[in-house]
């Protein structure tokens, strides 16, 4: 049984390639989740800081 050395290389050459756009691809996909999970926590918190500000706003025109 001969083995086709140019295939076997063929073969390990696209393999190389897919893991490195494996390990190239997936840390990726997982700092775009954690920017989209950080980007809600921010707007959820410019909500509050803006409710806050309306709020303070409001009370010390009651105040006057």
């Amino acid at each position: 049984m001969k083995i086709n050395l140019r295939k076997t290389q063929l073969a390990a050459r696209y393999a190389l390639w897919l893991a490195l756009f494996f390990f190239i691809s997936v840390p990726a996909l997982a700092f775009d989740a954690i920017a989209t999970i950080a980007r809600r926590v921010a707007d959820r918190l410019c909500d509050v800081a803006d409710f806050a500000v309306a709020h303070g706003r409001m009370l010390r025109e009651q105040l006057r």
